[in-house]
């Protein structure tokens, strides 16, 4: 494996750094790109109907954080929620990844905005959210989701 260190200047500061820590530090890219195919994952499902499937991309201790409800714990209540969601006319929902980073230890935050559209194909909701991830044993998990409409 070869091995290489970078000489980084952040503020005119000189930083020597090796090329994966370059990497988790500068380059986010990939990053954005594995949230995204974990969002597609889970709406895919959610969008689909396929409750089941979805929840195979929850924590066990997710929490549904919107307002004007109490506040969803665990992966088989935040399951029902969304199948409650979908039932009342909430079939589709399109979100625009607009930021990823790392948020400490194996979680990474995302934050942007959705839409949401009801079996008609006509705008239901819009919103902003962020949403937390959590790696485990390599993949991605939903753990926390903090929503609001415009």
């Amino acid at each position: 494996m070869l091995v290489v260190d970078l000489v980084v200047y952040v503020n005119k500061y000189r930083i020597t750094v090796d090329y994966r820590t370059y990497l988790k530090i500068f380059n986010m890219s990939g990053l954005k790109e594995e949230v995204e195919e974990a969002t597609r994952k889970l709406l895919a499902c959610y969008n689909a109907g396929n409750f089941i499937e979805m929840g195979k991309c929850y924590t066990e201790d997710i929490r549904f954080m919107a307002p004007g409800s109490p506040m969803v714990i665990g992966r088989d209540a935040a399951v029902k929620k969304r199948q409650a969601d979908h039932e009342a006319g909430f079939k589709t929902v399109k979100p625009i990844v607009e930021e990823v980073g790392e948020a400490g230890g194996d979680v990474i935050y995302s934050r942007g905005v959705f839409t949401c559209y009801g079996a008609d194909g006509k705008e239901k909701d819009t919103g902003k959210y962020v949403s937390l991830w959590k790696r485990v044993d390599g993949r991605l998990y939903f753990y926390t989701d903090i929503s609001c409409s415009d």
